[in-house]
C-alpha cells in the first residue's frame, strides 16, 4: 500500500503530493557532464553527481519542481546553468 504525503514546498510555497517520498531514487541522466540527480525531500536539496570530475554537489533550498523539470529537460547542462547554478547555495560533498 502506498503512503501519500502532502507537504509544502518551502521555496515555491506550493503544496506537493508525494507517494513514498523516502523512496526517491537517483535519476540517471543522459548528459555529457552530469551522471545523476537526486532530491532530498526533507531538506529541499538537489544532489548532482558529475561524470567528468566525479564531484557531487548539494544545492540547497531547491524546489522539488526544479528537480522534476531538470530530469525532463532536453538539455540538462543548459537547464542547470539557467535554473540552478548561481541561484542556490551549494556545497561540494564529494
Amino acid at each position: 500500500m502506498e503512503k501519500i504525503f502532502k507537504l509544502m514546498d518551502k521555496t515555491s510555497k506550493k503544496l506537493v503530493v508525494l507517494l513514498n517520498p523516502k523512496v526517491f531514487k537517483k535519476q540517471w541522466i543522459y548528459s555529457c557532464n552530469i551522471g545523476y540527480t537526486n532530491y532530498h525531500v526533507n531538506e529541499n536539496c538537489l544532489e548532482v553527481g558529475y561524470k567528468v570530475n566525479c564531484n557531487v554537489y548539494l544545492y540547497k533550498d531547491v524546489p522539488l519542481t526544479i528537480w522534476r523539470d531538470l530530469n525532463k529537460a532536453k538539455d540538462i547542462g543548459t537547464f542547470m546553468a539557467e535554473n540552478v547554478k548561481g541561484k542556490y547555495r551549494y556545497e561540494r560533498i564529494k
